[in-house]
């Protein structure tokens, strides 16, 4: 049971199936483009063995990307430097 919104996953699951509009007609497939996030680790690593080096997570071409991007309000920078500090 989903705690948010008291919904089973399943059915969560479920209707990301159905949003997906027919551009991914394989149960197993839909569910990984839902749920791919969660294996982000397993991702990383098979690239890193292949011999990538910018990873999502850890490394500075992607951090630069992002921090182009998107920017925090001052006073949310502010907490973020505060919790790094500590």
């Amino acid at each position: 049971m989903c705690q948010a919104g008291k919904v089973p996953f399943g059915d969560l699951i479920d209707d990301d199936i159905k949003l997906l509009n027919g551009k991914t007609k394989n149960d197993k497939a839909a569910t990984y483009q839902i749920l791919g996030h969660l294996s982000e680790d397993y991702l990383e690593k098979r690239l890193h063995d292949l011999g990538e080096t910018g990873m999502i997570h850890g490394t500075a071409p992607f951090r630069n990307i992002f921090r182009n991007f998107f920017q925090p309000h001052p006073n949310v920078q502010k907490k973020i430097d505060e919790v790094n500090e500590k």
